[in-house]
């Protein structure tokens, strides 16, 4: 079999149009608008928008700048550097990295950053949580399940109602307590007297029977303190999107977990529901 030579090679200006080529051409239009754009946009007139410049009232100091720590700026103390109020400005040395936060918050994108420990990625990520859209945040709860204890009810409700039915079940609790203490003592007072006043009843039997019933009725108000949900994310004083630093936390915790009770009878356990952590 023969190779046709001039067949197999491509033709001289369609090489020079693939070398030519752009292989990034084409993302922009995918992701949006050009983040390199935006930079140039933010070292100009929408420098407060991305951030992308802190101007300090200081002189710099040209011939000293390759050599000083500071880069040739003349201050005397830190206070005369302005620290902006929002963490994203606040990133240095990770220009690129912080137009691409911000713009992945505000389309409501996903950003993935991979590097060595210390470049500053815990810090991006809590930063574009400030930056994501402001929605409706929610409170979790964790009721007690009367029909399996160990499978509890997760129920959300809007920010700030989670304390309130918390506090809500507590006064319901509290007072349901008051009700039982009171009526054991009536009912202890009761079989104190009768055995004081009967001439034929035994002392030792009536103390007994009152320590008896004093056991029953604290063993029996355990349950009622059991029934209170547990508050597992609390979002009245917050106003951005929560951030949870998970470094360093095996699988099982990236979606909650429940911790381990030591005891888990005997009336000492703690009930399921208030052992689930976010």
């Amino acid at each position: 079999m023969r190779r046709d030579d001039d067949a197999a090679d491509p033709p001289d200006d369609e090489v020079d149009d693939i070398e030519e080529r752009d292989p990034f051409e084409g993302f922009d239009e995918a992701f949006g608008e050009d983040a390199s754009d935006d930079a140039d946009e933010g070292a100009g007139s929408d420098a407060t928008d991305l951030g992308s410049s802190v101007e300090a009232d200081a002189e710099i100091d040209e011939e000293t700048a390759d050599e000083d720590l500071l880069g040739g700026l003349q201050v005397e103390t830190t206070a005369e550097i302005e620290v902006p109020d929002r963490l994203v400005d606040q990133v240095i040395g990770q220009d690129e990295a912080r137009d691409i936060v911000k713009k992945a918050a505000k389309q409501r994108r996903h950003v993935m950053m991979i590097g060595s420990p210390g470049t500053g990625k815990s810090m991006l990520a809590k930063a574009m949580s400030e930056l994501l859209p402001k929605e409706e945040l929610q409170d979790v709860l964790a009721y007690h399940n009367p029909d399996d204890g160990n499978e509890p009810k997760v129920r959300t409700v809007p920010s700030s109602k989670g304390e309130q039915i918390v506090e809500a079940h507590k006064e319901e609790a509290r007072k349901r307590n008051q009700m039982r203490s009171f009526l054991m003592w009536i009912v202890i007072i009761i079989v104190l007297g009768y055995t004081l006043v009967s001439p034929g009843a035994n002392i030792l039997i009536g103390v007994l029977a009152a320590g008896v019933i004093y056991l029953a009725f604290r063993y029996s108000s355990r349950g009622s303190d059991a029934m209170i949900p547990n508050l597992i994310v609390n979002t009245a004083d917050e106003t951005s999107a929560p951030f949870e630093d998970a470094t360093g936390a095996h699988a099982g915790a990236l979606l909650g977990d429940v911790r381990h009770d030591p005891f888990q009878s005997g009336g000492m356990e703690t009930p399921s529901h208030d052992r689930v952590e976010p």
